[in-house]
């Protein structure tokens, strides 16, 4: 029974460890760069810069940036 309890505890753990370094490793790709100059996200439509599923492509500070 405590072997149970301890195997059952590990697995909670490394289960609760690798969602939380998921969430951590989406959070930094939330923002991504896509080094264009721009003035509007139509301009970084017009420059035909894409996205990955899920983000849109914004201009923010002169730049072309995809946000979640």
């Amino acid at each position: 029974m405590e072997t149970l309890r301890n195997s059952s505890l590990l697995v909670s753990f490394l289960l609760a460890f690798l969602i939380i370094t998921s969430e951590a490793s989406q959070a930094t790709r939330m923002t991504e760069k896509l080094d264009s100059s721009c003035n509007t996200a139509e301009d970084c439509t017009i420059q035909n810069r894409h996205c990955p599923p899920g983000l849109i492509v914004i201009c923010a500070s002169h730049h072309c940036t995809c946000i979640h």
